[in-house]
């Protein structure tokens, strides 16, 4: 996929669409284990350059808010 191709992970990917639009000064990222944290800390860490990756964007709020998801138990 576009993503493997650019050589990031969809954390990574993630993280750089949201941080690469002017209109965002702050990003806050909820975690279900230290792994998680670990994984996004270092995403974070990483400077790289912007991919355009606009048309991923979503504007469904099922998805965009997490009150609406239906999660299971592990």
């Amino acid at each position: 996929d576009e993503i493997a191709q650019h050589g990031m992970s969809p954390v990574q990917a993630a993280l750089d669409f949201v941080l690469g639009l002017e209109e965002i000064d702050v990003v806050i990222c909820g975690v279900n284990n230290l792994p998680q944290l670990r994984e996004l800390i270092a995403c974070a860490g990483n400077t790289c350059d912007r991919h355009d990756f606009g048309r991923f964007a979503i504007s469904d709020e099922k998805i965009l808010n997490p009150t609406n998801w239906q999660l299971q138990a592990a």
